[in-house]
């Protein structure tokens, strides 16, 4: 199986009417907020963006938005770090008002989340996400790794195609870029099948060998 890379990121949560986050640091990186028609255009934003930073809608809280992500690079046990808000506001804050200028109107971040992404290895095409079916022992299993960050803006078309080739058991309905981690797995078994044969072949000889032996013994 292809392998992924997990990388801790933090993402930054905004919300009106609540108490933004205390921390000095975090407020000093935050505008002075817009005029009202700027909170307008902010409520009115029903689609993610994405540029070097991403911007979210919560569609489960009205007038809540997720906006990251950070890379970090560290070790297995530093993934479990706790968010820290002001280094995730000052490496975020910025890009995010960047990249959308009305979300100033939402004042300071509330808060960081932390979390860990599966990013996948870079193909020819980009970094794009690994799909296909698992071939383990149990019958008609799929996977789907490796989103990275920008898997927000296709997981759900990725689900849809999974869910179709999985119904019809035909991994050709996925695009075979997407099938790199399966072709991997399929590669992986028909070596390890080639290198058993060809040990138990090399052994053959030795076990005739000794068996000639034993036979020269008994006479």
């Amino acid at each position: 199986m292809i392998a992924t890379d997990c990388v801790p990121h933090q993402v930054l949560e905004y919300a009106l009417g609540a108490t933004a986050g205390t921390d000095p640091a975090s407020a000093a990186a935050c505008s002075r907020p817009p005029p009202p028609e700027a909170l307008a255009s902010l409520l009115s934003l029903t689609v993610g963006l994405t540029g070097a930073v991403y911007l979210l809608p919560m569609a489960s809280v009205h007038g809540r938005w997720l906006g990251g992500g950070t890379h970090e690079p560290c070790t297995d046990a530093e993934q479990r770090s706790p968010a820290d808000l002001a280094h995730a506001t000052e490496a975020l804050h910025p890009g995010l008002v960047a990249l959308f200028p009305p979300l100033a109107a939402a004042g300071a971040p509330v808060c960081a989340r932390a979390g860990v992404r599966a990013m996948p290895p870079r193909s020819p095409e980009g970094s794009i996400p690994l799909a296909g079916r698992a071939h383990t022992s149990l019958p008609n299993v799929w996977f789907v790794s490796g989103m990275g960050a920008r898997g927000l803006l296709y997981h759900a078309l990725i689900g849809e195609w999974v869910a179709e080739a999985a119904a019809l058991v035909d991994p050709s309905r996925l695009p075979p870029v997407l099938r790199r981690g399966e072709f991997a797995a399929v590669l992986a078994q028909r070596l390890a099948k080639l290198a058993a044969t060809r040990a138990a072949e090399a052994a053959r000889p030795i076990q005739r060998s000794t068996e000639s032996m034993r036979d020269v013994e008994a006479v």
